[in-house]
């Protein structure tokens, strides 16, 4: 019987644990877009010191956008589940 509890309370920390590092990388990612964007407008130029625009800003738009689908549905679904629990 413990054992099955705390099996399903690991799998709740794990899930909770990969929830927050799906939002870090969502904030990373966000992060090199906004530096393209800031500086005047010149995505160039603001992200030459890290391989310009062709190098970061496309894949970081790419991998941001899949990381933002991942946390909103897993965000939907704890609240689902809350919800559902209530």
């Amino acid at each position: 019987m413990q054992f099955n509890e705390m099996k399903a309370s690991s799998k709740q920390v794990m899930a909770g644990i990969r929830w927050v590092l799906d939002f870090c990388t969502l904030l990373l990612l966000a992060t090199l877009v906004v530096i393209g964007w800031v500086n005047n407008g010149a995505l160039a130029e603001g992200l030459s010191d890290i391989g310009g625009e062709q190098m970061v800003l496309k894949p970081a738009l790419w991998l941001g956008s899949l990381y933002l689908l991942i946390f909103l549905s897993e965000t939907w679904l704890r609240l689902k589940e809350n919800t559902a629990a209530k």
